[in-house]
């Protein structure tokens, strides 16, 4: 008997949380009931609902228990249960992502640590016409040059006899090279002689440019005795050996303007293998910093206006601010007639632009303002009678006021 009284108690329990629950949702839909006066009929005095609206409510989808435990919170908001298949897939995702991130990073950190001046040459390759061979004095002097540099270097067949290529890796990660836009040909003086002489010159640098397409030629042309035993591999069209000629110095010097304007090809000339051998290797490092000055020049442009301090005569300031004073001296000795000995006694008064700007400012009249410096005295140190004396002036006080208290961008500092 107590089991069925404690029963009936917990089922009558219930069926009052389920009264009270369709209490709260009929409450809430009474907005969508379309007649107002059947609303009021459908509710007793007491505030409940009656049958037609209980059966209307359990019609629909209600859960069994309390909705705080599942489906609504104590917000009154929805939970939404996502599956554990879609979260684990989600997270596998965005691991993924993050890794590729990562990768991302090292491959642009290698890519700017072979950028380098340092490590850039390691990655370039370059490519020698195997007829250079022949030379074997001129080829070993290149080889052993290059091989000093850390440079690698192949022989390969080329479209022209004694033509030097550069091959480069874009980024560490990557397998193929990229051929480089500049070529070097190499040509003995008998060679450029017997060309000018027959008028050949011209239909030489075509053929070249065609065998070379989009690359930026340079000639070089080898003034030494070396490349006589090869002479045979500079015979012009038709493979006809010819006599060895020699042009008169007016004569070469007008075809090398010819060479370098009307046929846009640069040249060089060469008296020894040592040297002959350098350039090569200058030109090779030249090529391989071609991307680190670029990344560099276009970071450059990024900036509104910052004076980079990379060339002459600069003043560098670090972080702690070490170089202001240096470099407001600098500012001063910009003004033609102004010494250091003038600057030292205008920064000894004003250490800062900050401070003459200031004591500018407190002057009563312009015409005060713009002789504030003319009366400071300038002292050479000598000894004896030696000592010179004199003073600023009118002109430089002048100057240095209009410079830093004028608010016209393009008012001259001279009356001249």
């Amino acid at each position: 008997m107590e089991n069925e009284s404690d029963s009936s108690s917990s089922s009558s329990s219930e069926n009052s949380a389920e009264m009270k629950y369709l209490e709260k949702f009929s409450r809430r839909f009474d907005h969508s009931l379309s007649d107002s006066e059947s609303s009021d009929s459908d509710s007793h005095e007491d505030g409940y609902p009656n049958q037609s609206k209980i059966k209307f409510m359990k019609n629909m989808h209600v859960p069994n228990k309390f909705p705080s435990s599942q489906g609504i919170n104590k917000t009154g908001s929805l939970k939404v249960s996502i599956p554990r298949s879609a979260l684990k897939e989600n997270l596998a995702a965005k691991k993924e992502m993050q890794y590729l991130e990562k990768l991302e990073k090292q491959a642009t950190r290698a890519r700017l640590r072979n950028m380098k001046p340092g490590e850039c040459v390691k990655s370039i390759k370059v490519v020698i016409d195997s007829n250079l061979i022949v030379h074997d004095v001129v080829f070993e002097f290149i080889k052993n040059e290059l091989k000093e540099f850390g440079v690698d270097l192949t022989l390969k067949e080329q479209p022209i006899a004694n033509a030097i290529t550069w091959t480069k890796a874009e980024t560490a990660l990557a397998d193929e090279g990229e051929c480089e836009n500049y070529v070097i040909i190499i040509w003995s003086n008998q060679k450029f002689s017997n060309v000018v002489s027959n008028n050949l010159l011209s239909d030489e640098i075509q053929q070249i440019k065609r065998s070379f397409e989009n690359k930026k030629i340079t000639l070089i042309i080898y003034l030494g005795s070396d490349f006589d035993t090869g002479s045979e591999k500079w015979a012009s069209h038709g493979g006809a050996r010819k006599k060895k000629t020699a042009l008169s110095k007016d004569k070469m010097e007008m075809e090398l303007v010819r060479l370098q304007f009307e046929l846009d090809c640069s040249y060089r000339l060469m008296n020894t293998k040592a040297e002959l051998a350098k350039f090569i290797t200058q030109f090779t490092k030249s090529i391989s910093e071609i991307p680190y000055r670029r990344e560099k020049q276009r970071q450059e442009q990024q900036l509104a206006w910052l004076a980079s301090a990379d060339s002459r005569g600069c003043v560098r300031v670090d972080k702690a601010s070490n170089g202001l004073s240096q470099l407001w001296k600098q500012q001063l000795l910009q003004f033609n007639n102004c010494n250091l000995h003038a600057v030292d006694e205008i920064t000894r008064r004003y250490p800062t632009p900050q401070a003459l700007v200031k004591a500018y400012k407190r002057c009563s009249s312009e015409q005060e303002a713009a002789t504030l410096l003319k009366d400071i005295p300038i002292v050479r140190k000598c000894i004896g009678d030696l000592a010179a004396r004199r003073k600023i002036g009118p002109e430089l006080s002048r100057k240095l006021h209009r410079l830093f208290t004028s608010k016209n961008p393009n008012v001259q500092l001279s009356n001249e």
